[in-house]
């Protein structure tokens, strides 16, 4: 019977929990889901119907009855089923409003919504969240396919060259992810919008097996798509995405970087109504996309592509919807490579300068990839490699540049307030000391924070002239000014490099970054030279 336009259903007073009470609440359910907005159901007497209430008290009484239906919501267990029907990124966006509202816990509702979800397996196959890539339907020559990837990724977006090298390794390296055993994360940076970040997103997505590509997500979705999918993760906009204290975030990614310890645990509710540990796997290549640079343990786990606004010209076509046939065939071709590599070779960079630490190890498994592709690839990654050694030594970290700041600071004082501190930092022009505090300047609490276990302890007070301010004594700093800070100014990633005659190298890889004459995909000059050392 309607009432103001909605739907009102006059009740049998069927017994609570009887088969008629349930056929009835899953019927109202249907309707609600339906779209059929609210619906309302009468209070009835049990044992009574609405034709016992018209004929023995007749249509007034029924009337107030209906004036008097209240309004159902849906009922859990329908709400189950419908977050079951939900992509896990879309579950994890009403989970907490869901349990909020259902007076549960968070385990509560996910055990609830993944028994009616179908299985781990299926959900995996789902071509809503990703489409496989098929391998191409012959055998192909690795080296030539890198040269084409190469040139066709410059046709969409402008990059140097040593950058192009990086993308396309890191995409063939997707392809190999079980050889590896350090996967890093490859972050494209730009100082501004408009420089191309997110076409190169799409581009690398046509590239790599099992794409999913996300401007926003949850450190949840994270390590459970990872679990169930096992795919190549491209997030756009992450200058958003840690735009604020994200710590559990950066946790999972940072944990997917090395094989070995690429997992994290959950407490999940058994079926006992008890806790226990269940370990997800976080092991998944990465693409991070954003403005400037990420929190500094990601920034230090990534192979970084600086990324510029492209002059008129220097971009010759464009993404059609995200989407280029050329470089999907490129992809299914590193498809096709990949079914029949059972190895990678071993990398010694023990003597190579400045890539002892992590950026050996995110360059690592490209500089074996290089080598099995062979021809000019070994060369033209150690160019690469070089390149980003050298950037690497150039961009003082986060510490360094703090701690070279408070020695200049210092000056030849013994003693310097906290606030002078940093309102000397302030005053550095080419300081980051502006926003390096979340987006915002630097304060005596970050300060401190940040030098917590840093330097030889706290701050004290101390007296100037008639005050007694929290300050700090050059005496704290200088073990942290002997350990952190160079002695010299010669570039570490360069001082023991050996210097290669540029005339040893594959014609296509000269000093200026530019390939030579050759047909586009072709294998230049040198590609069968085998004579090469890479420090």
């Amino acid at each position: 019977m309607p009432k103001h336009g909605e739907i009102v259903v006059v009740r049998d007073g069927d017994a609570p929990g009887s088969a008629a009470d349930k056929s009835l609440r899953t019927g109202v359910d249907r309707l609600i889901l339906a779209g059929h907005g609210s619906v309302e159901v009468t209070e009835t007497p049990l044992d009574l119907d609405a034709n016992d209430i018209l004929r023995k008290e007749g249509s007034t009484r029924l009337r107030e009855f209906v004036d008097a239906a209240e309004t159902w919501a849906l009922s859990p267990e329908a709400q189950f089923e419908n977050l079951a029907e939900l992509s896990r990124f879309a579950y994890d966006r009403t989970r907490e409003a869901t349990a909020k509202k259902l007076g549960i816990r968070f385990s509560t509702l996910d055990t609830e919504v993944q028994k009616r979800r179908k299985s781990e397996t299926e959900e995996a196959d789902d071509a809503s969240l990703f489409t496989e890539i098929v391998p191409w339907h012959e055998e192909v020559k690795i080296s030539a396919v890198l040269h084409e990837a190469l040139d066709l990724v410059c046709e969409y977006v402008h990059l140097h060259v040593d950058a192009r090298v990086m993308v396309v390794l890191w995409a063939l390296h997707t392809h190999l992810h079980d050889l590896v055993s350090v996967s890093p994360r490859l972050a494209i940076q730009s100082p501004e919008k408009g420089c191309g970040k997110s076409t190169l997103l799409e581009a690398i997505s046509l590239l790599v097996p099992r794409p999913v590509v996300a401007s926003s997500i949850t450190s949840a979705s994270v390590f459970r798509l990872i679990e169930a999918a096992k795919p190549t993760l491209l997030l756009d906009e992450s200058d958003q995405l840690f735009r604020r204290e994200n710590a559990e975030l950066v946790a999972v990614i940072n944990s997917s970087h090395r094989k070995a310890g690429a997992f994290v645990f959950r407490a999940e509710e058994s079926k006992d109504g008890g806790f226990v540990p269940v370990r997800f796997s976080t092991w998944a290549p990465i693409v991070l996309a954003g403005i400037r640079e990420l929190p500094p343990t990601l920034q230090d786990r990534s192979l970084v592509i600086k990324m510029e606004r492209a002059l008129p010209g220097e971009v010759k076509k464009y993404l059609e919807d995200g989407y280029a046939s050329e470089l999907a065939n490129v992809g299914r071709k590193f498809a096709r490579f990949a079914q029949g590599v059972e190895g990678l070779p071993a990398i010694d960079l023990s003597e190579g300068a400045g890539l002892h630490n992590r950026l050996g190890d995110n360059w690592r498994p490209l500089l074996a990839i290089a080598e099995l592709a062979g021809g000019a690839w070994p060369a033209r990654a150690l160019k690469a490699v070089k390149a980003a050694a050298n950037a690497a030594a150039d961009e003082l970290s986060v510490l360094t540049h703090l701690l070279t700041g408070i020695r200049e600071a210092f000056g030849t004082k013994e003693k310097l307030p906290s606030a002078e501190l940093v309102d000397s930092l302030l005053g550095m022009e080419e300081g980051p000391y502006q926003e390096l505090n979340r987006g915002r300047p630097i304060n005596q609490n970050w300060l401190a924070k940040t030098l917590t276990g840093v330097i030889d302890g706290k701050t004290t007070t101390m007296r100037v002239g008639n005050r007694t301010p929290k300050g700090y004594r050059r005496s704290q700093f200088e073990g942290a000014w002997q350990r952190y800070l160079p002695v010299a100014s010669q570039n570490p990633a360069t001082a023991a490099t050996p210097q290669h005659d540029e005339s040893r190298l594959p014609d296509d890889v000269a000093s200026d970054g530019h390939q030579n004459a050759n047909e586009p995909g072709t294998i230049p000059p040198g590609d069968n030279d085998h004579d090469r050392e890479y420090w």
